[in-house]
């Protein structure tokens, strides 16, 4: 092998795995530049354009179905503004805007979702298409270099103009000297790279471009390489910059960007011409698309853009030219990085040759480029690498917003048109929806609903995922993680930006929630916003715990420890955020019930407290399986946890860092899941104690007739005190936990314990009120009428497992306040359940076979409990 060699870059040098004296800039390198181990940056960002694309595309051209029926845009805006619900004013019922809405778009619903779909198919079409012929245009529509002069004038631009080949570029040829030695230079470093020989590129010349830039590009079998000009010399006086500006290029390949790049390049392209100047001619002519014929349609109509229809074309533009800017920035980074594996100096030179712009600090946040003192600083510091981008959070979270509100307008279409919402007024059905059954509600609010929370959560959750599996494998050995809520914060505040920019609020001329300035909805601002926040930032938090936790034992292949967790974190938070996207953005966000207790037990010790609920969490509480489904994602962490420690290194490491790579390191599992299970343990047995102990002090102080003289009021005084004390001590459990935990992993560990203690108390819990009512005659009560033990059994049993859970994740969010008031800091290296924050403890540590056998049995016993709970509140609750 031939060419300038480096001692700090070359394969050679490098070490196959973390180890004493190992570089961990290389393990990072190594493991996060490609998709081979994990998904990309690249990848991850690019997945955010395409939603970004298909929501802003959907949002638009739902609006333009208005706009190009100039009289169903007037009449739609006059109903906006005089509709209400009878009684309601200034829209502070909780059905408002979705009455207005639904009712003055009603005659133009179907033509709302054909604009919508069939925009959206244009696009996703001519995308593929532009992608398709994008190599073909590369090679004849010849593009010279940057040439002289200032960046805007009219010299530079004439010789940037891209001129027509007709035959196209030709291949180096190895009758000139020249070229025939760059040649064999360019296959050298790409088999330094490891470029596989059927992936290497063909080379092309371009005679046009004088300076000394690169481009590779191609689909995934078929690449190729065009070299400018300035190569040629370039390889003469100075090998080492050569060397890099190839490798660079090379590395594109390497990591297998050029499909993304490419697939962004034509989404932008196809968005301008398909979306841009298609909305602008329905706003300004209109007749364009009713009558293309008629000249009189090419006319401009006089009209001022109103606020908001102005404000969303340019935002939903922007988000998309922000995010494909992204998707460029972090392939520039990555490729200098895995260039840097091969020659550190090489790369290092090319950086400084290039004539790169300077820029300052907003170019380099939302620019199509690095810097090269950006570059220069990211390929010295590989934890650019694995830290989440909050722009890109940002982008994404606007992208997931729009979809979800469009497809739950497309869901309330479906519903209207339905057999069961054909014929019915509106009203009639919305009211039908609040005032039903509960199982009939739910079950129509998830139908209705349902779809649309399902794909929000499910992008949220692949996310969040992602992103943090990235983070945890950046410091596996060594670093410190990056902060999952700064991620979380970011996506839901995307989230909650995109809502008035959808479909439904431009046709509403509306901002929804955020619409009025009035006292009386910040709070409704507030608490959606807070919500939100919490949920996403738990998920993100759970997700790099499981990582943490995962990431050591897996064996073959991280990809399906990443999919495993999409799929447990969207089962784990569907009922949570499905009760927020269901009530989000209107007052019942705020509905807490209170009033004056019954006169018989209003002198009872907190009459008051068992009066008053929160909407929000009785909901919650009713949805079937809840409980089941927020204990998936915790047993998830436990289990990876206390699975034993490998003691060589994965087939994921082997195949990316060679046959010598050494295992991860881990802490000891005895540390991480001793505490949860205790904890549980205690507040289950305390729970019981103090419930019984009540009971029977209630009993003797009002006396057994007493209790049983006003049956309604006492019953429920009893379940409620008997539910508030479990809850209690379900949040108890938690806090101590995650006060214990100092390692950053405080979220399952405190959900572990808080639903350990609700599953175990769940069984017990109707025995005190049946103390309570039937004194010495408990057990004969209980078995006279099992249907009342069943109802009592399937409230209590749901009720404390979800409002506990939810009081465990408030306890998280104390205890995490609580450890840094006390300066409880983690040691040096740990940053998570899963990290090397145990230094005792051997690589080999396992959990002992009777505490793993103690785990296993407890978790099938609260699994057992949620599990009967939830059968006997749907069988006697919800169907009857």
């Amino acid at each position: 092998m031939t060419g300038t060699a480096s001692p700090a870059g070359a394969d050679a040098a490098d070490p196959p795995g973390p180890g004493p004296g190992v570089d961990t800039d290389q393990w990072r390198r190594r493991l996060l530049t490609g998709p081979d181990v994990v998904p990309s940056a690249t990848t991850l960002r690019f997945a955010s354009l395409v939603l970004a694309v298909l929501a802003s595309t959907g949002s638009l051209y739902g609006y333009m179905a208005l706009l190009v029926h100039t009289e169903a845009e007037t009449r739609a805006a006059a109903c906006m503004k005089t509709v209400r619900l009878p009684g309601v004013a200034k829209g502070t019922s909780p059905m408002t805007d979705t009455t207005v809405v639904l009712r003055c778009t009603a005659p133009y619903l179907s033509s709302i979702t054909l604009w919508s779909l069939t925009g959206t198919l244009l696009v996703v079409v001519a995308m593929m298409l532009a992608y398709a012929v994008t190599p073909w245009c590369i090679l004849h529509a010849v593009h010279p270099g940057p040439g002289e002069g200032s960046r805007w004038s009219p010299v530079r631009l004439w010789r940037r103009a891209p001129r027509l080949s007709r035959r196209g570029l030709h291949l180096l040829r190895d009758n000139y000297p020249d070229q025939a030695a760059v040649a064999a230079r360019v296959e050298q470093l790409a088999e330094r790279i490891g470029l596989e020989a059927r992936r290497r590129p063909r080379c092309h010349l371009n005679p046009y471009a004088k300076d000394t830039g690169a481009r590779a590009f191609g689909y995934q079998r078929r690449t190729y390489l065009i070299l400018h000009l300035g190569l040629l010399k370039l390889h003469r006086t100075d090998p080492a910059a050569f060397d890099g500006t190839v490798l660079h290029e090379l590395a594109h390949l390497t990591n297998r960007d050029n499909r993304p790049t490419y697939l962004t390049y034509a989404a932008w392209r196809a968005y301008l011409v398909l979306v841009v100047v298609p909305f602008l001619a329905a706003f300004f002519a209109p007749g364009v698309f009713l009558h293309p014929a008629d000249p009189g349609a090419y006319h401009l109509r006089a009209r001022l853009p109103d606020t908001h229809s102005a404000l969303s074309l340019v935002l939903l533009t922007g988000l998309v030219y922000l995010t494909r800017n992204a998707v460029l920035r972090v392939r520039e980074t990555h490729a200098d990085a895995r260039a840097a594996l091969t020659d550190a100096a090489a790369v290092l030179a090319f950086l400084r040759h290039g004539p790169w712009q300077r820029g300052g600090r907003l170019p380099e946040a939302v620019g199509h480029h690095p810097s090269a003192a950006r570059r220069l600083r990211d390929v010295r510091n590989s934890a650019v690498l694995y830290r989440p981008g909050a722009t890109a959070m940002f982008a994404a979270g606007m992208a997931i917003g729009l979809i979800a509100v469009n497809l739950g307008f497309s869901g309330w279409i479906a519903f209207l048109t339905s057999p069961r919402g054909q014929g019915t007024p509106l009203i009639e059905i919305l009211m039908r929806l609040v005032n039903g059954t509960p199982a009939t509600v739910i079950l129509a609010q998830v139908m209705v609903l349902g779809p649309a929370a399902a794909v929000a959560l499910l992008l949220i959750a692949g996310m969040a995922c992602v992103t943090m599996w990235r983070a945890r494998l950046g410091v596996a050995h060594g670093g410190k993680p990056p902060a999952p809520w700064r991620a979380g914060l970011a996506l839901a505040t995307g989230v909650l930006a995109a809502l008035p920019l959808s479909v439904i609020y431009a046709n509403a001329g509306t901002w929804g929630v955020f619409g009025d300035g009035a006292a009386n909805t910040v709070i409704v601002v507030v608490l959606t916003s807070l919500t939100l926040a919490v949920i996403v930032i738990a998920l993100f938090q759970w997700a790099a715990e499981a990582a943490a936790a995962w990431i050591p034992v897996s064996g073959s292949s991280l990809r399906r420890g990443i999919a495993a967790s999409v799929i447990l974190g969207t089962l784990g938070a569907a009922p949570v955020f499905f009760t927020w996207f269901a009530i989000h953005g209107n007052v019942s966000i705020t509905w807490v019930q209170t009033g004056p207790p019954a006169a018989f037990i209003r002198h009872w010790p907190l009459a008051e407290a068992t009066v008053a609920q929160v909407v929000a969490l009785n909901y919650l509480s009713a949805l079937p399986g809840c409980a089941i489904l927020m204990a998936l994602p915790v047993l998830y962490v436990a289990a990876g946890a206390a699975r034993r420690s490998r003691t060589t290194a994965p087939a994921w490491a082997r195949a990316a860092l060679g046959p010598d790579a050494r295992p991860i390191r881990r802490p000891s599992v005895r540390a991480r899941l001793r505490v949860p299970l205790i904890a549980g343990l205690l507040a289950a047995g305390l729970a019981v104690a103090i419930a019984f102990g009540y009971v029977i002090v209630l009993r003797a102080v009002v006396g057994g007739p007493g209790l049983l003289a006003h049956r309604g009021d006492d019953l429920e005084y009893l379940m409620m005190t008997t539910e508030w004390i479990c809850i209690a001590c379900c949040g108890a459990a938690a806090f101590i936990t995650a006060l214990h935990s100092t390692t950053g992993g405080r979220l399952s560990p405190a959900l572990l314990a808080a639903l350990t203690a609700a599953g175990l108390t769940g069984l017990v819990m109707p025995a005190p009120v049946y103390v309570a009512v039937c004194g010495s005659r408990a057990w004969t009560c209980a078995t006279n009428n099992p249907t009342t033990y069943g109802v009592l059994f399937g409230i209590s049993g749901t009720t404390v497992a979800v409002q506990g859970t939810a009081l465990g994740l408030c306890a998280v969010l104390l205890a995490r306040t609580t450890g840094a008031l006390l300066r409880r800091r983690p040691g040096p290296g740990a940053g998570g359940p899963a990290e090397a924050g145990d230094r005792k403890s051997a690589p080999t540590a396992r959990t002992p076979a009777r505490r793993r056998a103690l785990a296993t049995v407890l978790a099938v016993l609260v699994m057992g409990s949620l599990a009967a709970s939830t059968i006997a509140f749907s069988h006697y609750v919800l169907l009857t």
